[in-house]
């Protein structure tokens, strides 16, 4: 059982790549039998995917794999993978796969570099709170992904646009006003999302610990992070905020969040 789960984790691996590789090319100008294969093949990666983590999940009843940021980077390449299939089937355009994709796979890759132990759960990590609490802050990160990668999008497009070279690769790129929509959706749900991870976060903490916040690193990170999403959603809702500075400060945003996933993992946040 443990060499078939070792190949099914390697072809979902395979899969990712392939996929990522036919997403690229078909932005380069590859023919649009590449973009259906491309969104079928990752249609088909991603449920032998969440096929695997539900296996595992029954198996022992708990998310195990929510343990450490390295075994949980494994949520996060899931949930781009499948929201990026939701938004190139709504928007009838391959290209957001050319840039989530490529990040989807390198996070699974993380995920395949965990060493799994035999010493059990750590007991405070045995919490369903913990669970919501990892689950909704992955899937708040995974929308942040997409919002950063429909800002790049708009900056490249916006400023082929100003320069008046308007390529093939261009030309694969959904609309300005696509893109921009895209982004300001894709922020507001990784901020409920990421909302909802704090605030399970604080529930967790309470009830393993009698503290809410413990000062940590991790929390820190995890709250500049929350601020600059804010601030976007803020910025364009009160201010009217459109185009090139929300795109930039959403990009800003995913850097903050890829620092908040990467460090800080200590204490009682190996996440």
């Amino acid at each position: 059982m443990y060499i078939l789960g070792s190949i099914l984790r390697w072809a979902v691996l395979a899969g990712y790549l392939v996929s990522a590789v036919l997403h690229i090319q078909r932005l380069r100008g590859s023919s649009i039998r590449h973009s259906r294969l491309a969104g079928t093949l990752l249609a088909m990666t991603a449920l032998l995917h969440a096929l695997l983590l539900g296996e595992a999940w029954l198996e022992t009843g708990r998310a195990d794999f929510l343990r450490s940021a390295t075994s949980a980077a494994t949520l996060y390449a899931l949930a781009i993978a499948v929201a990026t299939l939701l938004l190139e089937a709504r928007l009838r355009n391959a290209a957001l796969g050319a840039f989530t994709v490529p990040l989807a796979t390198l996070f699974y890759v993380a995920s395949l570099l965990d060493r799994p132990t035999h010493a059990g759960i750590d007991p405070i990590l045995d919490s369903y709170w913990f669970e919501i609490h990892v689950t909704s802050a992955f899937l708040g990160y995974a929308a942040f992904a997409l919002a950063s990668a429909a800002g790049v999008m708009y900056l490249a497009l916006a400023g082929s646009i100003r320069a008046r070279r308007i390529g093939h690769f261009f030309e694969r790129l959904p609309s300005l006003e696509t893109l921009d929509r895209l982004g300001s959706g894709a922020t507001l749900a990784g901020f409920l999302f990421f909302t909802l991870g704090l605030i399970s976060g604080a529930v967790w903490s309470a009830s393993a610990t009698g503290r809410a916040m413990s000062g940590e690193a991790k929390e820190l990170l995890s709250i500049v992070t929350w601020l600059v999403f804010a601030g976007v959603l803020l910025l364009r809702w009160r201010a009217g905020w459109r185009g090139r500075w929300p795109a930039l400060l959403t990009i800003l945003g995913f850097v903050a969040s890829l620092v908040t996933i990467l460090g800080g993992n200590s204490g009682r946040h190996p996440l």
